[in-house]
């Protein structure tokens, strides 16, 4: 099938004014977007060019718009449509990349390994969840809606979802699942020729084991559209992934070179390889650490950022330290192994110079038998701003 719209607009044109007709005064309502020809188009391929079927699936999206017109004009807006969205973003590690594909294409990625379904799901109802799943998707529809008006083709997402450090032990939420086929589903009838490939990366060999259930959670299209790359740190090795990028432009997640200054996606370092951590109303972190284990969390920061820092322990101690891994990969130590013991809590502050990601380690390693539970918070502030004006 052509993606030139203009040859399908006049290839198409008796079924477009075919549904013009079925659908009447429904086109004349202002539903937060532009309801055209090639609106309508959209429709009619999704539904195999019949008019009856379109114009049904046209007919719902179009009353779902006006009793959802709030939320469509936060999403155009980029505001958020409710607290909620805020404890979403903090557990959910998905967004667009601000790079394309070399057709063009926006590039959606969802890093599922690191993001905590069940902290998110445990703290927002499924209702708000899905809430967000059409925000994003209304936000993809708005973009390739203009992208396809600029350049006359029919441009579609392409979506990435990354399964590095994903195990059986998380982001098997039956809740998050629940509300990812719901939103799977109502989002292939309201946003019709939205998605174009989502890919499958990084895939661990276990996983493979619990994809049927997976599959079980999506609807026939969207199973259709699915690609499965290799697991591996050689980006080369997923045919797709080569001929829709440049390398340049793809993710150091994921295999590529493009490094971000805060994180290619939502503001997380991409060397981040560890779950999300619950967070406190304070905005803090609190992690066990087993026995003859460590934790690791990472900060991208920009030259004259402060670091500022606070570490209480429940029992006994851990070992912190930092070190600053630079863009050429240099390593430094900024600060040295310290025994953090069991107190009301402690505090520092440390200047840096240049570029890089900070690597906090909490290391138990030397305990054989005792876990030990840190609770924590660690911010970048950029110098300049922190200034009097």
């Amino acid at each position: 099938m052509s993606d030139n719209v203009d040859e399908l607009l006049h290839t198409h044109a008796d079924r477009v004014t075919a549904l013009k007709a079925a659908l009447g005064n429904h086109l004349s309502k202002d539903v937060g977007c532009e309801v055209d020809e090639l609106w309508l188009m959209r429709f009619l391929l999704s539904h195999e060019l019949n008019v009856q079927e379109a114009a049904a699936a046209a007919e719902k999206a179009i009353e779902w718009r006006l009793k959802n017109m709030e939320l469509i004009q936060c999403a155009r807006e980029k505001k958020p449509a409710g607290e909620f969205f805020g404890t979403i973003n903090q557990y959910v590690c998905a967004d667009f990349h601000d790079k394309r594909s070399k057709d063009g294409e926006p590039f959606y990625i969802v890093r599922a390994g690191i993001s905590n379904a069940k902290a998110c799901m445990d703290r927002v109802a499924h209702e708000q969840m899905l809430a967000h799943f059409m925000y994003k998707r209304e936000q993809m529809f708005a973009l390739v809606d203009q992208i396809t008006r600029e350049t006359r083709r029919l441009v579609k997402v392409i979506s990435v979802n990354d399964l590095n450090h994903v195990s059986l032990f998380n982001g098997q939420d039956k809740r998050f699942m629940k509300v990812l086929s719901a939103a799977s589903k109502q989002g292939e009838d309201l946003f019709p020729q939205l998605m174009g490939r989502s890919v499958l990366i990084n895939m661990p060999q276990v996983y493979y084991s619990i994809f049927s259930l997976m599959k079980t959670f999506m609807s026939k299209r969207t199973l259709a559209k699915l690609a499965v790359c290799p697991a591996g740190d050689d980006i080369t090795k997923c045919p797709f992934i080569k001929a829709k990028f440049n390398i340049d432009d793809v993710p150091s997640f994921l295999g590529g070179k493009c490094k971000c200054s805060r994180g290619c996606v939502g503001s997380i370092p991409n060397e981040q390889s560890q779950i999300i951590g619950e967070r406190g109303d304070d905005g803090s972190t609190t992690k066990v650490v087993g026995a003859r284990d460590k934790h690791i969390e990472v900060l991208a920061v920009e030259a004259e950022d402060v670091v500022a820092w606070e570490l209480k322990v429940e029992d006994k101690g851990v070992d912190f330290s930092a070190s600053l891994k630079l863009d050429n990969g240099e390593e430094l130590s900024i600060m040295e192994v310290q025994k953090i013991k069991s107190t009301s809590g402690v505090q520092g502050t440390f200047p840096v110079k240049s570029k890089g990601v900070i690597t906090f380690t909490f290391d138990n390693s030397y305990s054989l038998i005792n876990s030990k539970t840190v609770t924590y918070t660690i911010r970048a502030m950029n110098m300049a701003e922190m200034k009097d004006p």
